[in-house]
């Protein structure tokens, strides 16, 4: 059984594989000194705000000949059938199956809507969902390239994705980790919120604490819960991502995106399509996805004006 570590960062976890199986890997922190290889947690001596973790990879029954299509901080994804996932968690430490606790009861309030994962059930090895078949959009974009796209998927995912957090937003859930990583696309190119474990739903008292990746998060008080304000600043850079093919600043270290961001400097969007709905989630200057919702549906029949007139 292949083991792997964890590092526990701001209440996230990090893999890290060796680059070739072994029989037995030596783990070790950030300074060289091996790390225990006895289940429990431990401080990395070179950046003690890190805690550092060795688990052993598990395959729960249910997972067609152990067949992994995806893997995240907290848990993976495995084949049950054509239609179906088992995303279950990578060890069975408390904030694993916390974040699956989380996750279960925010999809059981959401429901069934055509921009949310499906739920449909658990089991005591993990959660039951429905699967997309052309997997998460950020690989999806970078595998395919956005010229071989068909015409108009680009603005039909980015009404679906206002759509979605239109959606959640209503039902009083706060995604806190929106990003093309987390939104899956089907087999008809159809976008789907997902990963939720790490969400805020304040009327439940349900707090799964993640933060967004540093190209997509609003410079805030990070101990605070996040907001519908750190939501749309994802989304615009989600959007970012799905009209023009990369993340914001994507060449630029993370540190000094941080230091762009805290001082108001984003990408320039004036030559991108729906430009203005990014700025307006970057800037501030919009309350809602919902107003966003509205602000894209005024362009699209704008648009299908001129395009008669034209024609």
């Amino acid at each position: 059984m292949e083991s792997m570590l964890h590092w526990l960062s701001n209440a996230m976890w990090y893999r890290l594989r060796p680059a070739q199986p072994q029989a037995r890997v030596m783990w070790r922190f950030s300074d060289g000194s091996p790390v225990p290889d006895d289940g429990k947690r431990h401080a990395d001596p070179g950046n003690p705000c890190n805690t550092v973790k060795i688990v052993k990879d598990k395959m729960p029954p249910e997972v067609v000949n152990g067949i992994i299509i995806g893997r995240g901080n907290i848990a993976c994804i495995g084949t049950v059938d054509e239609t179906t996932v088992l995303k279950f968690p990578q060890d069975d430490d408390d904030e694993f199956l916390e974040a699956m606790h989380i996750e279960r009861q925010i999809l059981t309030h959401l429901g069934d809507h055509p921009r949310i994962i499906r739920y449909l059930g658990y089991s005591s090895n993990g959660t039951y969902l429905r699967r997309a078949e052309n997997g998460d959009l950020e690989t999806f974009i970078k595998n395919s390239g956005l010229e071989d796209l068909p015409t108009g998927v680009q603005t039909k995912w980015v009404r679906q994705l206002l759509e979605g957090v239109t959606y959640i937003h209503l039902m009083g859930i706060i995604h806190c980790d929106l990003g093309p990583r987390n939104v899956l696309v089907d087999k008809d190119l159809n976008l789907v919120l997902s990963d939720f474990g790490g969400s805020y739903f304040k009327a439940k008292q349900l707090d799964g604490k993640a933060l967004e990746s540093v190209r997509y998060c609003l410079p805030r008080d990070y101990e605070q819960p996040s907001t519908i304000r750190s939501d749309l600043f994802a989304l615009g850079c989600t959007i970012y991502f799905v009209l023009a093919g990369r993340h914001p600043y994507e060449s630029e270290e993370e540190a000094e995106v941080q230091k762009l961001y805290e001082n108001g400097h984003f990408p320039a969007t004036d030559t991108i399509s729906l430009g203005t709905i990014i700025s307006d989630c970057w800037t501030g200057n919009v309350e809602s996805a919902a107003d966003l919702l509205d602000q894209l549906k005024v362009h699209m029949k704008r648009r299908q004006i001129q395009a008669a007139m034209a024609g």
